[in-house]
Formats: structure tokens, C-alpha cells, sequence
């Protein structure tokens, strides 16, 4: 899990990250770093830096693919949804994660 500081979080921060995630999270989050990174990139810019949250509460939503993130934002038909991923995690819920 460490090329999460690539994203700005430190150790704490994943300390904090691991504790909160089930056995299977963890074990994805730490064997699919490419696919994750990816989507980490193409998610911070957009200015989507709330990784630490992301991570802790909506971990679905890394099961994704960065492809597949861009398809359901650019075709959400909610206003400012972008907005609304930076300001709340739990708006990943309007896109069904």
C-alpha cells in the first residue's frame, strides 16, 4: 500500500486506511497497484484528492477501472458531480459505488 504517497497520504494515513479495510479490500488494494494508480490519476485530475476518505469509506469505488470512472462521471447527468466527489466521498453513491 505504500504507492498510496505517491497520492499525499502518509503513514498515519495508512495506518488509518488498513485498519479500516476488510481482509479481501486490503488484499486488493494492495495486489492491483497498477489498476489503482491509474484510477488515482485520472481521479486527482480532476481534482478529486480526497484518496484518505475514498479509501476508508467508499473502497468500491477503487474496484474500478480509470476507463470506467471517466464513462460514469462524463455520462452522469447530475450538475457539478465532480464537485460534489470533491466535496463528499458519498457522493460516489450517485454513481452506484
Amino acid at each position: 500500500m505504500t504507492y498510496l504517497k505517491e497520492f499525499g497520504l502518509s503513514d498515519e494515513d495508512l495506518k488509518e486506511i488498513y485498519d479500516s479495510l476488510t481482509d479481501e479490500d486490503w488484499l486488493y488494494i494492495t495486489t492491483t497497484k497498477v489498476q489503482i494508480k491509474e484510477l488515482l490519476k485520472y481521479l486527482t485530475s480532476l481534482g478529486i484528492t480526497n484518496i484518505k476518505d475514498i479509501c476508508i469509506h467508499k473502497p468500491l469505488v477503487l474496484y474500478q477501472y480509470a476507463d470506467d470512472m471517466k464513462k460514469y462521471i462524463e455520462e452522469s447527468n447530475i450538475d457539478n458531480i465532480i464537485e460534489m466527489l470533491k466535496d463528499d466521498v458519498y457522493s460516489f453513491s450517485l454513481l452506484g459505488f
